[in-house]
């Protein structure tokens, strides 16, 4: 009997290509959706033109389950999630980049693509957090200045640490089999 197995760069490189295709049928689920307005004015058509911060926001930052009618949501499972933050499809294309820097075994492009993901990430994550630090109210903030500038510190202090993560990235491909040749550093 043949023994075969499928490698862990494999299953990355299928997992980071899903999450990213993902992340963009997000995308274009939100831009296409359509939207039947009645009442003093009506309007029958895109989303998009009706209430494009609405689409914004949900492509930027996700959203929340009740108010999101981008993802499929079963109506037995509505109650149980109603609380709960969507990220938005920024956070799975960061996630499909990271799972796919990774499967490169490049020391450099690891760290580009953490730097990639760091941003993609957080930009999903400030919304509920926000949310979360406005007294439990459920308005959207005018401004994530602030925590944007979380993000750019932490990206710049990524960036002065360069040759310490470098050197940990380097022993880390070194510890999980791909030594990573010097003409490639």
């Amino acid at each position: 009997m043949l023994n075969k197995s499928v490698s862990y760069k494999t299953l990355l490189r299928i997992v980071g290509v899903l999450f990213i295709l993902f992340g963009f049928y997000l995308v274009i689920r939100a831009l296409t959706s359509q939207v039947e307005v009645s009442g003093s004015v009506q309007y029958s058509g895109s989303d998009l033109f009706w209430n494009p911060g609405e689409i914004w926001t949900y492509i930027f930052f996700g959203s929340f389950l009740p108010a999101n009618s981008f993802l499929p949501v079963p109506f037995q499972f509505a109650p149980l999630l109603s609380s709960m933050f969507t990220p938005g499809p920024f956070f799975s294309i960061g996630m499909g980049i990271l799972c796919l820097g990774l499967t490169f075994m490049r020391v450099r492009v690891m760290y580009w693509c953490l730097q990639v993901v760091l941003w993609f990430i957080s930009i999903s994550l400030w919304l509920p957090i926000t949310i979360r630090l406005n007294n439990g109210g459920f308005e959207i903030p005018e401004s994530f200045t602030p925590l944007l500038l979380i993000t750019l510190a932490l990206s710049i202090a990524l960036l002065a640490a360069y040759k310490p993560v470098i050197h940990l990235l380097r022993k880390f491909f070194e510890l999980i089999g791909g030594v990573p040749s010097p003409a490639h550093l």
